[in-house]
């Protein structure tokens, strides 16, 4: 699928170089859901998280020095489940279902305005390693010249955190992984060593309890830093499209289609490592 996306992208790319973008009415349903995946950073916040969550993994892995088997084991079950084309399909397969194909071209149309052009670009860039760098290099030099944002900057950034679905998605994302790992290796005990679907949701309030204190105001600060060149009318325009009608919903289904796939993949990965642990012992 991911051969397929890049040949999609390249050929609606070529495209509107020469003629400009196809009109949203002539567009096909896989195209539009192509070009949406794309311009709304579907695309680059999976890449993101599955790429964090690798970056940590290896970092983790030197500190803790494991034995190199069991390192590998760990690494394959994680990069194995957690790349593009696992994570996206159901996305794009969650969209499909949910949203009708006139509120997914009602969203198009917004990102084809300048207000979303502006947001695309903006959302696309700050999942880039520059992007990244850059704003890792304005956190600190907001904390060395102890620089604060304004009233109506924080509640701003606060809004299209929320109403974005960051916030959420942030933290149902990783909630999700955590939990998704350690449901997919409770499921591989015997019925009567397993943990209680109580206990698990137990485990679930307690992450995000942890989660929220620590998550809540670098999402803030991301979403100040990645909008903070908006003119207070495409503000404007854009939390109406997030608040509102179509743009509301897409947000809806995308960031819960985003957790629920990282929460499968989750899951397969605990299972992968327990057989992989297994299959260890027994050599």
């Amino acid at each position: 699928m991911k051969s397929l996306l890049a040949s999609l992208m390249l050929l609606i790319l070529v495209a509107s170089c020469a003629t400009g973008p196809k009109p949203v009415v002539h567009m096909s349903e896989s195209e539009i859901n192509i070009e949406l995946v794309h311009l709304s950073g579907v695309i680059n916040n999976v890449d993101a998280v599955s790429l964090g969550i690798e970056t940590t993994l290896s970092q983790k892995l030197k500190e803790q020095k494991l034995d190199p088997q069991v390192a590998q084991i760990l690494k394959e079950a994680m990069v194995s489940n957690f790349n593009r084309e696992t994570l996206l399909t159901p996305i794009v397969e969650s969209m499909a279902k949910e949203l009708s194909l006139q509120e997914k071209k009602d969203v198009l149309s917004f990102y084809r305005t300048p207000t979303g052009q502006h947001v695309a670009m903006m959302d696309n860039f700050i999942n880039t390693d520059q992007g990244q760098d850059n704003f890792q290099q304005w956190l600190v030099w907001m904390s060395t010249e102890k620089k604060q944002l304004t009233k109506d900057e924080i509640d701003f950034a606060r809004d299209v955190a929320v109403y974005s679905g960051a916030m959420h998605a942030t933290m149902e994302t990783m909630t999700a992984v955590t939990l998704g790992i350690l449901s997919g290796i409770n499921s591989t005990f015997p019925k009567a060593q397993q943990l209680k679907e109580s206990d698990l949701q137990k485990q679930k309030e307690m992450i995000k309890e942890k989660l929220a204190d620590q998550i809540a105001p670098i999402v803030v600060l991301t979403c100040h830093y990645s909008y903070s060149a908006l003119k207070p009318e495409n503000k404007k325009d854009f939390l109406t499209f997030l608040k509102t009608g179509p743009g509301r919903k897409y947000v809806r289904v995308t960031a819960g289609a985003i957790s629920s796939s990282f929460g499968i993949a989750a899951s397969k990965a605990g299972k992968d490592l327990l057989r992989g642990l297994a299959s260890v012992e027994k050599k």
